[in-house]
């Protein structure tokens, strides 16, 4: 081969050597597979939950209307009582005192009383004799004024004092009432719950004694949310799993037509299905029946 020829084979060779880089370099890098997003599952929907308790349906904590220290309780837990049964006893001292007092500035106003309407007989009397005497000629005209004004004063005391009796007979009624309250008594027939406190206590409106359950049976009371009452109108059904893993039936009664404004809640009552058993103060998860 001539040195010609083979500069023209070199050179080839160098341009196709070339060619085969750029193809390399210009080609593109193999495919990657796409990232494969995973679609989002739908929420689940749970159903809500609500805390509750078992509670009577009448039920109330018996306290005093006004202070005082208890002189004797007259009941235990478990014990039956008729309406009207005497449940606890307050010292009366206090309210014997009051009532005396209240006797006798009740007896002075009605003794100020008379004595008022007294000096009306007595102005009423002179005003006569002062008229008799302006008509004989023997008394002034300004006597008779002065008479006149004398019996109007007496009227007006009169009145007031009048006024001042009836104010007295009432705090004597008040006092008297107050003496019959040292007797605690049971509201309505049932059961004694609770036995707070014992004699010597100091009780009041806000201190109960004693607790009297009814026989009105068992009630179901929880609180929901207010954009969740739409599910519990009156007549719905409920499920409440109560201590102990028990679960019950209730139909809703009542629902609160107001928020309660410390807890910003709605509080709802339903009646116990037939053959619950279960015992007030148990506390309970609630939950619409057949919620998903």
């Amino acid at each position: 081969m001539t040195a010609a020829r083979r500069a023209i084979a070199f050179a080839a060779a160098a341009v196709v050597a070339a060619a085969c880089g750029d193809d390399r370099g210009a080609r593109p890098p193999p495919p990657v597979a796409p990232l494969v997003t995973a679609r989002p599952l739908p929420p689940v929907a749970l159903a809500p939950r609500w805390v509750g308790v078992i509670a009577s349906a009448e039920s109330v904590d018996v306290a005093p209307r006004f202070d005082g220290v208890l002189a004797s309780v007259a009941v235990r837990p478990g014990d039956v009582v008729a309406a009207g049964d005497v449940i606890a006893t307050l010292d009366p001292r206090p309210a014997r005192e009051e009532l005396d007092a209240a006797q006798a500035a009740s007896r002075e106003a009605r003794a100020r009383t008379r004595r008022a309407r007294i000096e009306v007989d007595r102005a009423r009397h002179k005003l006569q004799i002062e008229e008799n005497g302006l008509a004989a000629g023997t008394s002034a005209r300004a006597t008779v004024e002065d008479a006149r004004l004398s019996v109007r004063a007496a009227e007006a005391a009169t009145a007031e004092a009048s006024a001042a009796a009836s104010e007295s007979d009432t705090r004597v009624a008040r006092a008297t009432a107050r003496l019959g309250e040292t007797e605690l008594r049971a509201p309505f027939a049932g059961s004694i719950g609770a036995r707070y406190h014992d004699p010597g206590a100091a009780v009041g409106p806000t201190v109960p004694v004693a607790r009297v359950i009814g026989g009105g049976g068992l009630r179901l009371r929880f609180a929901v949310a207010p954009d969740e009452t739409s599910r519990l109108r009156p007549g719905a059904r409920v499920v409440a799993v109560v201590e102990g893993g028990d679960e019950i039936g209730a139909i809703v009664e009542h629902v609160s037509p107001a928020i309660d404004q410390p807890s910003q809640l709605v509080f709802v009552e339903a009646a116990l299905e037939a053959g619950t058993t279960v015992t007030p103060g148990q506390a309970a998860e609630v939950r619409a029946a057949g919620g998903t």
